[in-house]
């Protein structure tokens, strides 16, 4: 994966792992390890799943660090309903606190996600009209119970890096992410079972573990 779409993966990581609502213009100081994986699942609705993991602790200066175990899960969906003749964008997404499920270690070798119990929130867009999509409709598709396994297996050398990177999410919206440690390319099996079932997720388009001692994430005033 490149180290754009890796610095994107891993900030979205981040920022799911904060255990507390977002001031504007806050800054966070952070450590601890992370674990992201992507699947596309190749399927007729063209599903996408996203998860990552983190355990550590945030700073928001000047108050005092406060630890967290968190793991997300985002899916997406596209699709032409046919029977409808409707373009449909369909996503769920869900995250909760996991200290008994989530492992990381230290030195980057593995990772795991033991049945984890989460429940992901659902949406969805309805175009009228799959080759000239048209007037879009919103359902609120409610809440899923789902159970999510995932194990990560480190294949590559641990890198060590230091690195800026922005990102522009809009007007004033900006997060500035600096970041100094280490990450390991990685492989990863998981599962989605339960009310949303996904089953097996197959192989991943990609996997990595990161560690750091010293990052900080600086979240723009207009977010």
């Amino acid at each position: 994966m490149r180290r754009a779409s890796f610095m994107l993966a891993l900030l979205s990581a981040l920022l799911f792992a904060l255990a507390q609502p977002v001031a504007a213009g806050n800054i966070f100081n952070f450590s601890g390890k992370v674990a992201v994986a992507q699947w596309s699942l190749g399927d007729a609705q063209n599903t996408s799943v996203f998860v990552s993991g983190f355990e550590g602790s945030f700073q928001s200066p000047p108050g005092r660090p406060f630890q967290a175990t968190n793991v997300f899960v985002g899916v997406s969906q596209y699709f032409c309903d046919a029977v409808q003749d409707e373009l449909v964008f369909r996503g769920y997404s869900g995250f909760e606190p996991a200290p008994d499920a989530l492992r990381i270690s230290g030195t980057l070798t593995n990772a795991s996600v033991s049945d984890a119990s989460l429940t992901l929130f659902g949406s969805e867009t309805r175009y009228a009209d799959c080759a000239n999509p048209t007037n879009p409709t919103f359902n609120n598709l409610g809440p899923f119970v789902v159970a999510l396994s995932a194990n990560w297996t480190g294949n590559g050398q641990l890198v060590r890096t230091r690195s800026t990177s922005s990102f522009d999410a809009g007007p004033d919206c900006k997060f500035f992410f600096r970041f100094d440690g280490t990450s390991r390319q990685a492989t990863a099996t998981g599962s989605i079972t339960g009310q949303l079932n996904l089953g097996a997720l197959g192989t991943t388009g990609f996997a990595n573990m990161v560690s750091t001692r010293n990052s900080t994430l600086q979240i723009g005033n207009g977010c």
